[in-house]
């Protein structure tokens, strides 16, 4: 058995991710990058909309039908948009890679998202509707309120790991120290927050 048989990507990415990222490198873009991607994408709609339910008036099941439909593709598709920045700025600041090994940082990378969204998934068919709003109504149990303010406390934690996975991922494929890879990961992230800005204003404006 050789090294790359023996790697299991979805365990070893929470601890050792340099080594799962340089393993995967070569290998094409797989039906588990597609399936995390997509989980991805269901988990920021969710998120989104358990924000903004209480504005938009939506249904819970309005929200799992958009999550399954629109928040999957828009996984996919983001980050495949967002591979591309990423392999940009990297090749740009001198590095050699491609866009396939960014898609795997970006995928596998969000491994710990992924898995705060499958507990946040299971405590909302313990608890029900009350998961699907950022606040819980008055009269919520008492229990079910701590249990949601863990769950939110556990999801804050498993994002900021899943920054610091791909951080570590970018700087392996790069070639790059731990702080240029930061800079090129944060340089993503500004991106995106002047985009979704854009997007906001754009839907905000007068027709």
């Amino acid at each position: 058995m050789n090294d790359i048989d023996a790697i299991t990507p979805l365990k070893d990415v929470w601890l050792r991710p340099r080594r799962v990222f340089r393993e995967m490198a070569s290998r094409p873009i797989g039906v588990g990058d597609l399936a995390l991607t997509s989980l991805q994408g269901i988990a920021n709609f969710v998120l989104r909309s358990r924000l903004s339910m209480a504005e938009t008036h939506a249904t819970v099941q309005e929200v799992l039908v958009g999550s399954l439909l629109l928040g999957s593709l828009g996984g996919l598709l983001g980050t495949a948009f967002w591979a591309f920045v990423y392999n940009k700025i990297g090749t740009r600041l001198g590095a050699k890679s491609g866009f396939t090994p960014v898609f795997h940082v970006l995928s596998y990378g969000a491994v710990p998202w992924v898995a705060a969204f499958l507990l946040w998934a299971g405590i909302a068919l313990v608890v029900g509707d009350a998961a699907f709003v950022s606040v819980p109504p008055a009269g919520t149990d008492s229990f079910v309120v701590v249990l949601l303010r863990a769950e939110t406390i556990a999801m804050v934690l498993l994002f900021l790991w899943a920054s610091l996975v791909q951080i570590m991922g970018l700087s392996e494929v790069f070639d790059f120290k731990l702080r240029k890879a930061f800079g090129v990961w944060a340089s993503g992230q500004l991106i995106a927050l002047l985009f979704v800005l854009l997007a906001l204003n754009l839907a905000g404006a007068p027709r």
